[in-house]
This record gives C-alpha cells, structure tokens and sequence, in this order.
C-alpha cells in the first residue's frame, strides 16, 4: 500500500493489529502515522506513538525520540498523568537532557491546574539535568514559580482544616481537590 502511495497514517492500524515486538519498520511507520494524525487530532495520535514504542526494544538509539513524542502527544491530549507514568518508565530511554527537560516542562505545564505538587516535581527533576539550555531553564523555572502560590495556599488549608495532622500534605492528597471528614461526621472539601 505504502509503494502506491498510501500515508503511513492510511496503514497505521493494520501495523497496529500485526506488528510485533522488535519489529523497527513498522514501528517506524507509526511514528510517523501519529506525526501525521497529531497535528490534527493527538488524542487519535498518542496510541499510535505509544504501540511503536512498544514495538521498539529496549536500547534501540530511537527509543528517546520515541518516549518524547509518546509523551508530547499524551499531553496534547491532555492525559498528564499518562504521560508522567511513561516517563517514569522510560527515564533510561532519555539521553538528551533537553529532550527530558522538554518532556517534563509538557507535563508540568498540564498539571499546573490540578496538581501544583507534581508541577513543582517535574520542574525540578528537570533542572537537575545536566545540560539543559537556559532558555528551558527559565521556562522551568516560572511554571515551578507559579506552582507556589498554589501549593502555599492548599498547605495553609491544610493547616488550618487538619490541625494536628503533619502526615496530611499537599502531596499525600487527591490531585483534584482535598477532602477531610469533619468532627461531625460531614465530609469537608478544601
């Protein structure tokens, strides 16, 4: 199909349903289905990417490429905490600290919302990486700074609704929102 013209996109699920594990052609050709379908829908794109990763074996030089895209596309579709799980996985795939560096950024700034501990997290895993250039340092550096803010109000929550309970930090709660059954018996949301 590809030799008459076919985009790899037109193929993309039929190498989905038969490739198998070390197969480098095909998961090369999804890699390229989900640059082509990402622009327009990343949603659609991210399993592409994700199934051609796990095509790929483990040390292949194209692996770090391969985390980076999975995960770009993961946050594109707004699925965060998908794309940290992969990361966290696939930190050995990562030789390019700018490469990781960008990767976590894409988290951190889609988790700025919801989850300012794992913004902070990420930011600072990420400025840890020996070098990443400074432009992306800074960049780092202001989505952590925005995260403070946050993360110094929800502990003065905390504080303030739990007192007495040091073990309760924004860390050890829900992402979404923070609730404590009160004396009462009524739950409490924060």
């Amino acid at each position: 199909m590809l030799r008459h013209g076919a985009l790899a996109a037109d193929v993309a699920q039929l190498v989905m349903d038969v490739a198998e594990p070390g197969d480098v052609a095909s998961a090369d050709l999804l890699r390229r289905a989900a640059e082509q379908i990402g622009r327009v829908s990343p949603a659609v794109a991210a399993p592409l990417s994700r199934r051609a990763l796990d095509l790929m074996p483990r040390g292949d030089p194209g692996r770090g490429e391969a985390v980076v895209q999975a995960i770009d596309l993961l946050v594109q579709a707004g699925r965060a905490a998908e794309a940290a799980r992969l990361l966290t996985a696939s930190e050995s795939d990562l030789a390019d600290p700018a490469a990781e560096a960008q990767a976590r950024l894409g988290i951190g700034m889609l988790m700025t919302q919801y989850a300012p501990a794992a913004v902070a997290e990420q930011c600072q895993a990420a400025l840890r990486l020996p070098g990443v250039p400074p432009a992306m340092r800074i960049q780092l550096g202001g989505v952590a700074g925005l995260t403070i803010p946050a993360l110094a109000r929800l502990r003065l929550a905390i504080r303030q609704a739990l007192p007495g309970r040091p073990d309760v930090t924004p860390r050890s709660t829900s992402p979404v929102c923070l609730g404590y059954m009160g004396g009462d018996g009524q739950a409490r949301w924060i």
